[in-house]
């Protein structure tokens, strides 16, 4: 078929093929956009915790009595929680994964070098972390109950003596050998010795590192509690338990001991959707306007070659009564269509990257892969081809007759 009476019919009827082709540009810009934003999305989500979330209950205690005994009262409201039925393990700790809330810092692997700084999530933790949170201990040992140190950061309280790092954070400090034994240095002079490498286990924030590989989990446990007037409990339930759990673990706290507010009660799986809210408020929102835009953008398609087909009718009897074919029509109709899409997405591949580095340097977005751009060409392309059948098709029907019957 030949492209030229397609062109000069389309230059005789610019207005109508301009505004597809604009339509298809601007849909095309950002559909790619929002399918890689998603698709962006979906991975973080995706992203495990190295922990047992499904099992776990969190709940705080703040202590307001200036008397508080808060050493006497913790050992008797571990006590309390260990001997609930249902409970597996319970341990106290400063913050708990994808929490979006935690401490950070970093490990010089070279004394007073602050060039050889790697930054890790610091969770505080005693004897009972790693059979309350469900990881895995891959090399050395796990803490003793002697290790563990009430940490102030705030008071510049001595520091621990020993730590345990994640496997990603292992490899990426001591990529060579084994990192247990070996010593990491603090900004301020202290020296800790790593005595166990476990399994990945997720820092606080979900885009921890996000650059780096392995870097949501650049983790490190300490053998310490934080000091008063706050304690986290960190409890695991037998399996599928958690919920029923929960509200026995808020009644035997607030039970017992005064001076003190029991609150923030949480699945752990509660407080990861809280971290994610965002996210997938972010995907819902994309999904929808992308189905909006593909749904106007078929209603303009369909429309254009509706009215064009009404417009033609007399053309294309005189078509087919100078012999041209039903598949000649259509083909027609589907060139003309192509060719109004083809140029919409050539255009919507610049508008694409334009509207991509406008939101990379604006909203801190990831940079565009190019490799999404050639799938939003074939994808409006194959929905112009769709939206176009049916008035082709119409098209198609129209018999010679009607030549004659027009004149």
């Amino acid at each position: 078929m030949e492209l030229r009476p397609i062109l000069s019919a389309m230059l005789r009827n610019r207005t109508g093929a301009v505004l597809v082709a604009l339509q298809v540009a601007i849909t095309m810009a950002v559909l790619v956009n929002a399918a890689f934003i998603i698709n962006d999305r979906l991975q973080l989500l995706a992203q495990p915790a190295g922990v047992d979330v499904e099992n776990i209950v969190s709940v705080l205690i703040y202590a307001f009595d200036p008397d508080y005994d808060w050493e006497g009262e913790r050992k008797q409201d571990l006590e309390v929680l260990r001997n609930l039925p249902g409970v597996e393990a319970v341990t106290t700790m400063n913050s708990l994964p994808l929490s979006d809330s935690g401490w950070s810092s970093g490990w010089q692997l070279e004394d007073g070098n602050d060039e050889s700084d790697v930054p890790s999530a610091m969770y505080m933790i005693d004897e009972f972390g790693l059979e309350t949170l469900g990881m895995a201990l891959l090399e050395g040992r796990w803490f003793r109950e002697d290790e563990i140190k009430v940490l102030d950061l705030t008071s510049g309280s001595d520091f621990v003596d020993t730590v345990i790092v994640t496997e990603s954070l292992a490899k990426k400090m001591f990529p060579e050998q084994s990192a247990v034994g070996m010593p990491l240095y603090t900004s301020t002079g202290e020296t800790v010795t790593i005595v166990g490498v476990t399994s990945d286990v997720a820092c606080p924030w979900p885009k921890f590192a996000i650059d780096e590989v392995g870097g949501l989990y650049m983790t490190t446990f300490l053998p310490a509690r934080g000091a008063p007037p706050v304690a986290r409990y960190v409890v695991r339930a037998e399996p599928g338990n958690a919920a029923a759990l929960a509200a026995e673990v808020e009644k035997a706290l607030t039970g017992r001991g005064t001076g003190r507010v029991v609150m923030d009660m949480k699945l752990h799986t509660e407080i990861v959707d809280e971290t994610y809210g965002g996210d997938i408020a972010m995907i819902r929102m994309l999904v929808t306007v992308m189905v909006l835009l593909l749904a106007v953008t078929s209603l303009g398609v369909v429309g254009l070659a509706s009215f064009n087909v009404r417009s033609r009718t007399k053309q294309i009897g005189t078509r087919r009564a100078v012999g041209a074919r039903r598949r000649d029509i259509l083909g027609y109709f589907l060139v003309e269509n192509a060719v109004m899409t083809g140029i919409g997405v050539v255009l919507g591949t610049l508008l694409t990257f334009a509207l991509n580095l406008w939101l990379v340097e604006n909203y801190d977005l990831p940079r565009l892969d190019p490799t999404w751009v050639p799938l939003g060409v074939l994808g409006l392309l194959l929905l112009g081809q769709l939206a176009t059948l049916a008035p082709a098709r119409r098209a198609s029907m129209i018999p010679p007759a009607v030549a004659t019957r027009t004149i």
